[in-house]
Parts: C-alpha cells; sequence; structure tokens
C-alpha cells in the first residue's frame, strides 16, 4: 500500500474469487480508504459452489465496501471447472449482480461466444466490466452493448498489437484500467509479481496508444470507474449519516450524456483533489444528495438551441426541493462555439438562476477573453457566469482552464 500511495494510485478494487478471497477483500477493504471489494466466484472454482457459498457471497454484497460481483465467468482455457458447471454458477453471478443493484465483473478465457452470449440473454440492463480485456476481434460488439472494457499489463506485451489497438480506438467512456495483480505485470517489470504501484506502466503505455497524457488519461479512468462502480463515490461508512463530514468537501454534480461532461467534471474532480471533493452523476442523485455540503459544483452540457442536458430535466426539480441558503455553488458547461454560436453555453445560465432562486450564493465567474461566439445566456455583466468549456472547438485549453478555474474556486470557497 506504502508503493501505491508513493505511485500516487488512490483506488483499488480487489477481487475476491470464492467466499475466504471475498472476505478478505472486504477486510482489506475496510482497513484501507484506498481500497474496495467485488466478491464472487471465480470460474475454476465454480464447481466448489454450494448454497452456503452463495448465501455468503450474497451476503457480503450488502456491504458498503463491495462495489461489484466477481470476478465470475467462463475460463474454458484451463477448464478447472466443468463448463456446465461454469455456466450455471456465471448466471447465478448475473442474477446476484442484478439483485443487489451493482456492477457484473466479468473473467472470460477462450469462451468468448458462450459469454457474450450468455450476457445478451441475462444481463440485459447491467452494468457489465470485461476484466483484462481479451478479445480484440469482438470489440465493436462488447462497444455496442456498453460494456466497460478493462486493459490489464498484457497491453504492454511486445506481441499484443491486437489488444494495443483495441486500447486505441475503444472509446473514452468505456475505457478501465487494471492490474490483475500479481499476474500480467507490465513491462518494464515483466517477470516480476504484479503490484498497484505497476499500473502507472500500463497507464503510459496506454496513454501513448491513445495519444494523450498519462495525466489526462488517469482523469478519465478515474471518471469511469466511479460511473462503473457508483459505490466508489460513497464517503465510508462511518462518515454516512454526518453531514458535518460533507460541510468540509465540494460536491461535484454533472449530468453527461455523450461523456464530455463527464470528462470535464473529472478533471474538476482531480484538480481538486479526490481527498476533498465527491463526484456524482446526477440521474443517480435526489436533493437529499446535496444535504450537508456547503460547497457545490454543478455541471450540464448545452443542446440544440441552448437545452439542458436531457437529466437535468429532473434534477432541476430536485434543486426545487433544496434548500440552498448559506451554500456556496459555481457552474461549468459544454457548449460548442462554432455550430451554436448565439446559444453557446446557454445551459449554465439556466443552472445559474436556478440557483439563486434557491437561495445559493454563486461563485467562479469566468472571463469571456479566450472564446469567439455572438451571444450567451451564460454571461452576464460581461462575465460567464462560470467555466465555459469547448472540448470541440479548444480542448487543447480544456485542462489549463480547469486548473486555473479550481483555484479561483478555492480563493472565493475560503477556508
Amino acid at each position: 500500500m506504502r508503493a501505491a500511495a508513493e505511485a500516487r494510485v488512490t483506488c483499488i478494487i480487489q477481487s475476491g474469487t470464492d467466499v475466504a478471497s471475498s472476505r478478505l477483500a472486504v477486510e482489506l477493504a475496510e482497513r484501507f480508504p484506498a481500497v474496495w471489494a467485488t466478491v464472487g466466484f471465480h470460474p475454476h472454482d465454480a464447481k466448489t459452489v454450494d448454497e452456503a457459498g452463495m448465501a455468503a457471497i450474497e451476503e457480503l454484497t450488502h456491504h458498503p465496501r463491495v462495489v461489484g460481483v466477481g470476478e465470475a465467468g467462463l475460463d474454458y482455457y484451463r477448464d478447472h471447472s466443468p463448463r456446465s458447471v461454469q455456466l450455471e454458477v456465471f448466471g447465478r453471478h448475473v442474477d446476484l449482480a442484478r439483485a443487489a443493484d451493482l456492477p457484473l465483473v466479468v473473467h472470460t478465457r477462450e469462451a468468448d461466444d458462450h459469454t457474450l452470449a450468455l450476457l445478451d440473454e441475462q444481463a440485459r440492463g447491467l452494468t457489465v466490466v470485461l476484466h483484462c480485456f481479451s478479445m480484440p476481434d469482438r470489440l465493436s460488439e462488447v462497444v455496442s452493448r456498453g460494456y466497460y472494457v478493462s486493459f490489464a499489463g498484457n497491453v504492454t506485451y511486445k506481441n499484443a498489437e491486437a489488444l494495443r489497438e483495441a486500447a486505441r480506438t475503444v472509446p473514452d467512456e468505456l475505457l478501465l484500467v487494471e492490474t490483475d495483480a500479481p499476474y500480467l505485470t507490465p513491462v518494464p517489470f515483466r517477470g516480476r509479481p504484479n503490484t498497484p504501484a505497476m499500473v502507472v506502466s500500463t497507464y503510459a503505455a496506454l496513454a501513448e496508444v491513445r495519444g494523450v497524457a498519462p495525466e489526462e488519461l488517469a482523469s478519465l479512468v478515474r471518471t469511469n470507474a466511479v460511473r462503473a462502480f457508483p459505490r466508489l463515490n460513497r464517503p465510508r461508512a462511518a462518515n454516512e449519516a454526518s453531514g458535518s463530514d460533507k460541510a468540509g468537501r465540494v460536491g461535484i454534480f454533472y449530468g453527461s450524456t455523450s461523456y464530455g461532461t463527464a470528462w470535464a467534471a473529472g478533471l474538476i474532480h482531480q484538480a481538486f483533489g479526490t481527498d476533498v471533493a465527491d463526484i456524482r452523476d446526477i440521474k443517480e442523485c435526489t436533493a437529499v444528495d446535496l444535504r450537508g455540503y456547503r460547497r457545490l459544483v454543478f455541471g450540464t452540457s448545452t443542446w440544440g438551441v441552448g437545452g439542458l442536458q436531457h437529466d437535468w430535466d429532473g434534477f432541476m426539480q430536485q434543486l426545487d426541493r433544496a434548500d440552498l441558503t448559506g451554500v456556496q455553488a459555481a457552474v461549468f458547461a459544454l457548449g460548442d462555439q462554432v455550430v451554436w454560436s448565439t446559444t453557446f453555453v446557454d445551459s449554465m445560465g439556466a443552472v445559474y438562476d436556478r440557483l439563486l432562486e434557491r437561495g445559493a450564493t454563486v461563485v467562479g465567474a469566468w472571463p469571456i477573453e479566450g472564446y469567439a461566439f455572438e451571444r450567451s445566456r451564460g454571461v452576464r455583466e460581461g462575465h460567464f457566469v462560470g467555466l465555459a468549456l469547448d472540448k470541440m472547438n479548444q480542448k487543447p485549453l480544456t485542462e489549463e482552464r480547469v486548473r486555473a478555474w479550481v483555484e479561483q474556486l478555492r480563493h472565493e470557497f475560503g477556508p
């Protein structure tokens, strides 16, 4: 854990492969704030599963530090358990994930056809994470289903060209990175047991393949991980009931359809620091989730002729139920100043107005210099009411704008 912290690894998901290792994963998650757990039976151990074992895993899914079910699936390479038993146990994990409202973490090896068929038949509507992705020739199919694709250290291997091509082309919003420790140690550490700290080398290789900075990739993956595993954003159980804990933190609430706003929210989250800020997708939130925060940041994109991102339709009603008196709030919005020059970040103005109506003090005004647009409802008294971002036309400026804005907010929010 010390090496992971020194490598700036801030989130570790430890997977269980049977009842004993699942319980150990939960114990580690209780002990270390950076560790979370998934619980389940690996397909190698499917032959050992009985009703008591499944009941024990089901009980563990209620633990607040458990973020997923698995790793479950099919392994026809080793065939340590009969294939018919693997299929049955895999299906039971799908049912368990659905009952617990948790993502399903899938192990598949030389069983692509059966894995994808079972998921198509039984797991529709579930969040699916393809752990240690190994089917690059089926990438378009898994992407069309919205499955998360997680790459491990083997993407750095010399003979992994097909895997690297998949890593290059997978959509931003579905990309995850992992270790699979102690296996699949990345180059240049190959030959040694893998550890969480070594994931930095995997990030570096993937960043090069995708043509981005490692820091940008890390922010992207962090945002995706929180979306794939919503419990990652929960405070530790001892703090959940205390509004005073939220009072010293920043709550970042965003709505995103085509990932741009989620990406920007992730950059803002990283700039504040995960130790002082929480990030939430508004489609999963109500007015209750705002309670306790004294500093809030809201984000939206702008659609059509100045409209809000669609999840805001319902969340505006939640804002109407919130008393934001004494709360400091800030707004950011994405827009396209070229195609929609007369309605650029209009959505920011709509959120700003509603926050004022609910009693919030809105901070974070941002200069209009450096932009080229005709009109915007997001401009008041010669300034944007919050941070205006244009991922379509000015993406290279985004990270610097975010850093500067967050530094401004730190000053305006005060101690």
